[in-house]
């Protein structure tokens, strides 16, 4: 790399030095001055023979296509039959493309160096990824999504630049397994001074959890702020939950056993009860919240059905499986603490997501009832110049059971039981239609007895 590096540096010297330097070389050639020599056509003839041959010798370097058209051009030339004008414009074009080489070979060099750069920072940047992950618990996706980087970078000609930001994904994703791995050696130090019973590893553990909560926040921050992938932020956010949920449950167990270590001594046995106990509460607390978020989900889910929400039914049914995805896993025996600790923090996940889909719901729901209000409102107003006659009565009675179901259906809303309020605002708007179909009939007959001259004005 470095020779053709020194030969393409040479070839630029020798052309520049070449093409500035003509007039000498014609001056010793021809036994001529430049300045004496300018319209001697032996001299300009001289002079573009010499050209002409380095143009030739610049066709040996790996230049354009366009470039080398133009060169071919310039050396079909018969430079014999050129009058001195004609000899002056051919030395003026040969100059400018022995420029346009020195630039191409210039170009090609600074490319080269920047390749070899390129591959050494490449093969370094390689070598302490895949060292990294050696040593970190990386799941199977993950390591896929790795080896493709990995592989790309091996099969492409990667520009400097390109390696630069191929760099910068790499140490986003070192940074991220990192993080991960600390969280990972808290949990498993937690556990074993849970296996051990003693008070005192309980508190150490406890300690170490807040350590290792203020570098994983500051790594969710880091890849926020560079745009990183939403799973990679999404993997923070699960240790960051997963230690929150240790905390919780140690800070819980240590409060109970420093009160009973007021009335005499604490035995490990005492301990590990009442970590079984904590973790049990949990669970069942937990159990209970995903069961109560199903049943609010299936509700919304046949409303959405019956509807015909397609979209809003399809996200529905993905979250739901999560859920009971979840609820089969509490099911399983002999949970370790971190096991505990990792479905909390999953089932946190979850149970936001599904309160987002749940708000949106609402606020499509909120939406849906203004409108029908509005609608409500002009129904009325409508109506009221129809009073009197018995369709009049029926269509009134529409729009004041429409105006009731609407009432509720805001209390359901507000209650968060978004199926029975989708119900209500449905029934409230077949309602709507209903009196609507009425009121544009009484206005029909309304507007052909006024044409007769009957009866009172039409409605507006």
């Amino acid at each position: 790399m470095r020779g053709r590096g020194f030969r393409l540096g040479a070839i630029i010297l020798l052309v520049a030095l070449l093409a500035g330097s003509i007039g000498a070389v014609c001056a010793q050639a021809g036994g001529l001055s430049t300045a004496s020599g300018e319209d001697n056509v032996e001299a300009l003839r001289l002079r573009a023979e010499i050209l002409q041959r380095m143009l030739e010798r610049g066709m040996a370097a790996n230049l354009s296509e366009s470039l080398r058209e133009n060169i071919t051009m310039l050396l079909s030339v018969n430079l014999t039959v050129l009058n001195p004008d004609e000899l002056k414009e051919f030395i003026q074009e040969a100059r400018i493309l022995l420029h346009r080489i020195a630039e191409s070979l210039r170009r090609a060099e600074v490319a080269g160096n920047e390749t070899e750069v390129a591959a050494r920072i490449l093969e370094r940047l390689m070598e302490k990824l895949n060292r990294t992950l050696s040593r970190f618990n990386v799941s199977s996706s993950e390591l896929e999504e790795i080896k493709e980087l990995l592989q790309e970078a091996e099969e492409g000609n990667l520009t400097l630049e390109e390696v630069r930001e191929l760099a910068k994904t790499a140490r986003r994703l070192m940074l991220r397994y990192r993080a991960q791995n600390l969280s990972e050696q808290l949990m498993n130090y937690s556990e074993v001074e849970v296996e051990r019973g003693k008070l005192h590893g309980l508190r150490t553990a406890l300690n170490a959890s807040c350590k290792a909560l203020e570098v994983l926040e500051m790594v969710k921050e880091r890849l926020v702020s560079v745009n990183a992938s939403p799973v990679a932020v999404a993997a923070i956010e699960h240790s960051i939950e997963r230690i929150i949920s240790a905390r919780e449950v140690l800070k819980r167990i240590i409060e109970k056993m420093e009160l009973k270590l007021e009335s005499g001594n604490v035995t490990k046995e005492e301990v590990r009860r009442e970590v079984e106990e904590a973790l049990e509460e949990e669970l069942d607390e937990l159990n209970e919240t995903l069961v109560e978020e199903l049943q609010r989900l299936e509700e919304l889910r046949e409303e959405a059905e019956e509807l015909n929400l397609t979209g809003l039914a399809e996200e529905l049914n993905q979250t739901i499986a999560m859920l009971e995805e979840l609820v089969g896993e509490l099911a399983s025996a002999n949970l370790s603490f971190g096991d505990v600790m990792g479905k909390l923090a999953k089932a946190k996940a979850v149970i936001a997501h599904a309160e987002k889909i749940l708000e949106k719901t609402s606020e499509k729901l909120s939406g849906d009832l203004n409108k029908l209000r509005e609608k409500l409102n002009d129904l009325r107003e409508k109506l009221e110049e129809a009073a009197g006659c018995a369709e009049a009565e029926e269509a009134g009675e529409a729009l004041s059971e429409a105006e009731k179901l609407m009432e509720d259906a805001l209390k359901s809303i507000e209650e968060g039981e978004l199926g029975s309020a989708s119900k209500m605002l449905n029934k409230a708007e077949q309602l709507l239609r209903a009196a609507e179909h009425q009121i544009d009939s009484i206005e029909k007959v309304v507007g052909e007895h006024s044409g007769r001259g009957h009866g009172k004005g039409p409605i507006r």
